[in-house]
This record gives structure tokens, C-alpha cells and sequence, in this order.
């Protein structure tokens, strides 16, 4: 897990019964109550309502975890990778 301001990227191992769907409500829905219990309520924090998923294969989960860890570089020195990057 690792993000910016306006986005975060996670990888994760799922159950193919799970639906990326679920996962979204569940990641969503409980970080949200999260932070907006720790600002008393306010309402100050909610998702947009899109997100993204792509599969991957194994022989790719380093260079996506060692992409998604170096985030804040790949931002700073502007050399995204526009396949995980697309909005």
C-alpha cells in the first residue's frame, strides 16, 4: 500500500470468490469511518467513486510492489507508468 494525495495503490493477493467490487466497498467503507471517526465526525474524508483493478501475474508482483513503495519518486521525477497511473 502506498499513495499521493488524490490516489493510493494497493496490491493485494484475493480469493477468485471475493469480487473486486467487495473489496472496494470493504477497503472504502471502513478506511472512510476510520478517518472520519478520528476527526470527531466531521465528514471530512470520502472516496471518489471509481476505482481501478488489474490482474497480474506472479512474475510481476516485485516490480509492481517496488513500483507502488517508490510512488512519491515516480511522481517527483515524473516517470509514471501510465498503464497503473490512468485515471
Amino acid at each position: 500500500v502506498n499513495g499521493q494525495a488524490c490516489h493510493l495503490h494497493i496490491l493485494l493477493k484475493m480469493p477468485a470468490k471475493i469480487t473486486v467490487s467487495y473489496i472496494a466497498q470493504q477497503l472504502k467503507g471502513t478506511s472512510s469511518r476510520f478517518m472520519n471517526e478520528l476527526s470527531g465526525n466531521q465528514r471530512i474524508f470520502e472516496w471518489s467513486r471509481g476505482y481501478g483493478a488489474f490482474t497480474v501475474s506472479k512474475k510481476d508482483v516485485t516490480m509492481i510492489s517496488n513500483y507502488i513503495k517508490n510512488q512519491k519518486e515516480h511522481h517527483k521525477s515524473g516517470t509514471l507508468n501510465q498503464d497503473f497511473e490512468q485515471v
